[in-house]
């Protein structure tokens, strides 16, 4: 899922000022550390966040997968 937040910026014009995307992730079993240091990652070098110098936030959700029968 994503968000964004539109107002009016310091500069006087419209634009977004934040954007979130939602993340619900599963993985392997002891692996949810590493997923979520993946999410973590992506926020800190997100493309959108530099083009648009707007921050971007990637909370995620990390689950392990249910073990095989």
């Amino acid at each position: 899922r994503s968000f964004g937040d539109v107002t009016r910026r310091p500069d006087g014009r419209f634009g977004f000022v934040g954007v979130e995307l939602v993340v619900d992730v599963e993985t392997d079993a002891g692996r949810e550390a590493e997923a979520h240091g993946a999410a973590l990652d992506a926020e800190a070098s997100c493309l959108v966040a530099a083009s648009l110098d707007t921050p971007v936030r990637v909370p995620a959700s990390v689950t392990a997968a249910a073990a095989a029968a």
